[in-house]
């Protein structure tokens, strides 16, 4: 089934993925090989014909799996009725004698129409649909209630780079360089790690492959996703992004010894074999500390421009390459933005730069050793967050970090098996449950001794603090000139 279906890939004759780039059509066979073995996993079967040939026992088996999303469960659906779709389409390839005779498998599934009347797959279609239903309703969910990042912040960073490196490295440069053609150039797809260079009239473009012309300062999108609907897609670079370009070209060709065919590759010269996905996502989080990938820059971009005139936002649509109404899904409504903290090296401080320039004087939060120990119930809103959108309980302490203390006076620790890094707050906030003195989470065998150790030290801290807290008076807390935060937690996520 899978050597069939690279096959079809890679045939023209079969028209599944003309004029298809190669790299996708190996992340597409990739992608294919990796469901096929977790759908015959599932089903605990290794014979595609068992499960037409007992659609519903199989299907049930693999609605009760749990390791699989519901969301998502419509992918692997979509490969049963694919491939009885197309078992028509394979006889007469077969008769024409265009499938080669080294691939071995299954005669039937040149017969599944013949042998499986359409209603034996129906239950498959049905479950697909449920599986589509519930996939669209949680997309308009995040349209409503997810985060996003500020495009405008994000259109900074390349300045930050600048200034944090000099752009005095290789990588540096590769840096600066692929987040500028991302944010200034609004190219927000990956599709640049294999942009051949054109330096004259002279240099030969290979057909479906993207280029970047050195003497008209434009980019040719050849093969993309989308590139069947929209064909080649060209857009003129702007000046200072092309400084960046031949500065980091120059750079490469000096380090490496050898003038570079190819727009973006590493420090030895070499491709990124599997795209820059991760290089974007690592640079970002350098820079900024969080994980921002190139989907996040579509929501971020699209919102940004969520209230323009229509034909704007069409305008906007096509220069991203897709279609208005996928363009509509990337827009956010929650006004809930995730600020970007940058170091300030004039000032030598930290500041919100999502914030308009505005000080007011506010109450600094105060610290109560009594609290410490406590549990709290917290609504994880970190959209990077393995546990994003759920509830967990996690524990006080006092927060030690001297550049953040003052203003988040404690730290959350949660249990090691949920995964989440420990959180700073003040007490009270949004988001942040404070549970009664005597409750204690339920034990399980991995948390006992953990428990154990942990109420004994809390026991002889709290004992201490009462003592502490009926010999005190609360304090008067100085204030200060501060931004107010706009989040509706002032949560600080601690990365250390």
């Amino acid at each position: 089934m899978i050597d069939v279906t690279n096959w079809m890939i890679d045939t023209p004759d079969t028209n599944m993925m003309e004029n298809t780039s190669d790299k996708r059509k190996s992340i597409s066979k990739r992608n294919f090989k990796s469901k096929v073995v977790t759908l015959f996993k599932v089903m605990k079967s290794d014979n595609l014909i068992d499960i037409y040939d007992k659609p519903s026992m199989y299907l049930n088996r693999f609605e009760n799996y749990k390791g699989i999303k519901k969301t998502s469960k419509k992918d692997y659906y979509s490969i049963v009725n694919k491939f009885y779709e197309r078992s028509g389409d394979l006889q007469v390839l077969k008769e024409q004698n265009k499938i080669p005779k080294k691939l071995k498998f299954n005669e039937s599934i040149f017969k599944l129409q013949e042998l499986f009347p359409l209603e034996s797959i129906s239950v498959f279609k049905k479950a697909s649909k449920e599986s589509f239903m519930l996939a669209k309703e949680a997309e308009l969910e995040r349209l409503e209630n997810d985060a996003y990042y500020d495009w405008k912040q994000l259109k900074r960073i390349p300045e930050i780079i600048k200034k944090k490196t000099k752009l005095s490295t290789l990588k540096s440069l590769r840096q600066i360089v692929v987040l500028s053609i991302y944010l200034n150039e609004n190219m927000l797809r990956d599709d640049l790690d294999r942009v051949l260079l054109k330096r004259n009239a002279n240099t030969t473009i290979p057909e479906n492959t993207n280029y970047i012309d050195l003497m008209e300062n434009k980019m040719h999108l050849v093969v993309y996703k989308t590139n069947n609907t929209y064909k080649t897609y060209t857009f003129k670079i702007e000046d200072d992004t092309m400084k960046l370009i031949k500065r980091y070209l120059k750079k490469t060709e000096q380090e490496t010894k050898k003038v570079p065919k190819y727009l973006i590759t590493t420090d030895n010269g070499n491709l990124y074999s599997t795209g820059l996905s991760l290089f974007i996502t690592n640079t970002f989080e350098k820079y900024t500390d969080h994980k921002i990938n190139i989907n996040d820059l579509r929501h971020s971009l699209a919102t940004e421009y969520k209230d323009a005139p229509q034909r704007e936002r069409e305008q906007l649509a096509y220069k991203m390459q897709h279609e208005f109404q996928q363009h509509q899904r990337y827009v956010r409504m929650s006004g809930d933005v995730i600020p970007l903290y940058f170091e300030n090296s004039d000032e030598d401080a930290m500041y919100d730069t999502i914030l308009e320039t505005q000080e007011e004087e506010i109450e600094l939060p105060t610290f109560d050793n009594y609290l410490v120990g406590r549990y709290v119930r917290v609504k994880i809103d970190y959209t990077n967050s393995v546990n994003f959108g759920k509830k967990l309980i996690g524990r006080l302490s006092k927060n030690k970090d001297r550049e953040t203390n003052t203003t988040y006076p404690y730290t959350i620790t949660y249990p090691k098996d949920t995964r989440e890094e420990p959180d700073q707050t003040t007490i009270p906030d949004d988001g942040v449950e404070l549970l009664s003195e005597d409750y204690e989470p339920p034990t399980t065998p991995s948390n006992k001794r953990t428990n154990r150790a942990n109420n004994r030290a809390n026991n002889r801290a709290n004992n201490r603090s009462k003592s502490q807290a009926k010999k005190s008076t609360q304090s008067t807390q100085s204030t200060r000139k501060t931004n107010k935060p706009t989040r509706k937690s002032t949560r600080n996520k601690s990365r250390k």
